[in-house]
């Protein structure tokens, strides 16, 4: 049987490693990413704003959709790419609140490598490219008339520190998380050599 996180009778026989690993990163990296939201959904309340404390606590209620949907489909990549576009539009939510001079523009680096490591190159090619024309688009906008819809902080100094704190550490663990999934794909193709040549043998020996 397999680990996907679909029921059995939707999950794909002949399903590969490298598609199985990619599944339990998307799956990983959505519940770390609905830990990260609710903190940092919660630190806006705290020290922030209510308009932007919405980003986070939307983003959390669609990621959980997304692996409900995941769930009963077993798309992969699509789940992966759903993740990617809900990181993008919240970071620009964001920054259309606070503009590009404040830190949490910087989180635009993460969309593109999630992208990579959870739906492939190609994938992490397009979002590249989306995530550029999106930073674009903004500064030509900022430039132009300023942020269009500034929101005032009630502590801005810390509800910047802990979001920077935040990508830091979810940006850490994505790496990491890929690292593991990526060895155990390995172990479980080895497991399967070792098995395909285990059975090899003892057609020949009958």
């Amino acid at each position: 049987a397999t680990a996907l996180p679909v029921p059995p009778e939707r999950a794909p026989a002949d399903i590969s490693a490298d598609r199985l690993a990619k599944t339990r990163l998307v799956v990983g990296f959505s519940l770390l990413s609905l830990g990260l939201l609710l903190v940092f959904g919660t630190v806006q309340l705290f020290f922030g704003s209510l308009k932007l404390a919405g980003v986070p606590f939307a983003g959390f209620v669609l990621l959980l959709a997304n692996l409900l949907v995941l769930r009963r489909t077993g798309r992969q990549v699509l789940a992966a790419n759903i993740i990617v576009a809900l990181w993008t539009i919240g970071i620009t939510s964001i920054v259309l609140r606070r503009g590009l001079l404040v830190t949490i523009s910087t989180a635009y680096c993460v969309p593109p490598m999630l992208a990579l490591a959870l739906a492939g190159r190609r994938s992490g090619l397009a979002w590249l490219g989306t995530v550029a024309a999106v930073i674009v688009t903004l500064y030509r906008i900022e430039a132009t008339i300023g942020v269009p819809f500034p929101v005032q902080l009630a502590n801005p100094l810390t509800t910047t520190a802990i979001g920077v704190l935040l990508f830091t550490i979810g940006t850490f663990l994505l790496v990491r998380a890929h690292e593991v999934v990526k060895d155990l794909a390995l172990r479980e193709v080895a497991r399967s050599s070792q098995k395909a040549a285990a059975a090899e043998r003892r057609r020949r020996e009958s």
